[in-house]
């Protein structure tokens, strides 16, 4: 089944859905060099020591943006951003990362990889 969630933002005067697929993910790793996931804990939380530059906050949110987003631009999502907004955004950040992962399987928890001895 697909997984349909999204979160629903205004940037640029425009309503946007916010999810982190594939398209994202390859961008944010093409120019940090980094996965997106290293800033994500287990339960969706985002690791707040690992974000110590707004402008990595702001690339975080483009990146769940572009997939639907063709004509945005990182100066839309920047024109977005306000200081007094910073742990708003932090959570909408998260919760759009969760609904983005896989669901488990009904009456399975997730389960952790384990690594081979």
């Amino acid at each position: 089944m697909k997984n349909t969630r999204e979160i629903k933002i205004i940037i640029g005067d425009k309503e946007r859905r916010l999810r982190f697929k594939y398209r994202g993910l390859l961008w944010f790793k093409d120019k940090y060099g980094v996965s997106l996931t290293k800033f994500f804990g287990e339960d969706g939380s985002i690791a707040a020591d690992d974000i110590d530059e707004i402008d990595l906050l702001i690339n975080i949110v483009y990146a769940g943006l572009i997939y639907d987003n063709p004509d945005l631009s990182i100066e839309d999502v920047q024109d977005s951003f306000d200081l007094s907004d910073l742990v708003t955004w932090m959570k909408i950040i998260a919760e759009a990362w969760t609904i983005s992962m896989p669901e488990p399987a009904e009456g399975k928890a997730p389960t952790k990889a384990k690594a081979k001895s």
